[in-house]
């Protein structure tokens, strides 16, 4: 972004100067308006055009770094103890250093973990960290479908008609599925959230 602002500032400067010197030519030489404004239009388009093709890339490069990091944070968020997931939730604090709302997310959630809030508060923190990124990219994504993922394991967990994936209980070694749920033997993937209570609309 500052090399974009520099860019910005040498191109002002170069069309002040432009501007000044075919006055000048026209007080001189009594040129016609309209022959000036053609002088300026094409000393001046290059500039424009540089201009604008500097700003589509730093606006190019943003939004894949922010991009990245939405990516890693959805395809690791259930494994939040990972280095992954660790290092994307590292990364958005400088990603998004323009976003008042997404840093202080990110302070409460740091306070939280500092003060040992519990488990399920910083899991709710995290969602809504994940969910404000997703509004600022102009993702739609909800909160329940952040929550929700999928995880290696046998048996695989399937939620029955009306029942919250809150309410799954897995780990990676398998496990009963709960009432309102059916197991598959013959599968290896498992499906749950962190934060219970949310409604199937």
């Amino acid at each position: 972004m500052r090399n974009f602002q520099f860019t910005a500032l040498l191109i002002l400067i170069y069309t002040v100067i432009v501007i000044a010197l075919l006055l000048l030519v026209r007080h001189w030489l009594s040129i016609e308006w309209s022959l000036l404004a053609s002088a300026g239009a094409v000393l001046l388009a290059p500039a424009f055009a540089l201009a604008i093709g500097n700003y589509i890339t730093v606006r190019s490069e943003k939004y894949r770094e922010e991009y990245e990091t939405l990516k890693d944070l959805m395809a690791h968020r259930h494994m939040r103890g990972s280095s992954e997931f660790l290092i994307a939730l590292n990364r958005v604090i400088l990603v998004f250093d323009s976003s008042a709302k997404i840093k202080g997310l990110v302070k409460d959630l740091w306070e939280g973990h500092v003060n040992h809030e519990s488990p399920l508060v910083s899991n709710r923190k995290e969602v809504d960290l994940v969910y404000a990124i997703c509004q600022h990219m102009g993702r739609r994504i909800t909160e329940f479908e952040i929550d929700s993922f999928f995880i290696p394991g046998s048996p695989q967990v399937i939620l029955s008609q009306g029942v919250p994936p809150g309410n799954v209980s897995t780990s990676s070694t398998g496990g009963t599925p709960k009432e309102g749920m059916h197991s598959a033997s013959d599968q290896s993937i498992t499906a749950g959230s962190f934060i219970s209570g949310w409604r199937l609309e």
